[in-house]
């Protein structure tokens, strides 16, 4: 039986780079990231490129109930390996960061990672 590996912030970058090596290494997969669509289609490129299972969920977590489905959704998965890829970054000074995206920042980049 083939290792599960999760993969959060899949749908693109280093997240997508990460999801497709382990892919190609035979490893299933589980890829989660805010856009659906794009989620979609990767976790069906990989299944068939590389004969793989590859199961796509579609959380936001900086939403802090969305992590806590998240979390109910795999708690029964056996995983062999989290790649919590997942980042948010806002390109201007801290102090002139508005609340609420000051608030998304820490709950992706800090909350989310240690729940």
């Amino acid at each position: 039986m083939a290792q599960l590996a999760l993969v959060t912030g899949a749908s693109s970058g280093i997240g997508e780079a990460y999801a497709e090596r382990l892919a190609r290494d035979g490893w299933d997969l589980v890829v989660v990231a805010r856009r659906h669509d794009r989620l979609d289609d990767l976790a069906h490129r990989l299944a068939d490129d590389y004969d793989i299972r590859a199961r796509a969920i579609a959380a936001d977590l900086a939403d802090e109930g969305q992590v806590t489905t998240l979390i109910a959704e795999v708690a029964e998965m056996e995983l062999d390996l989290l790649v919590n890829n997942a980042a948010l970054a806002h390109y201007m000074p801290l102090a002139d960061l508005p609340l609420e995206a000051a608030q998304s920042l820490v709950q992706l980049n800090v909350l989310a990672r240690s729940s």
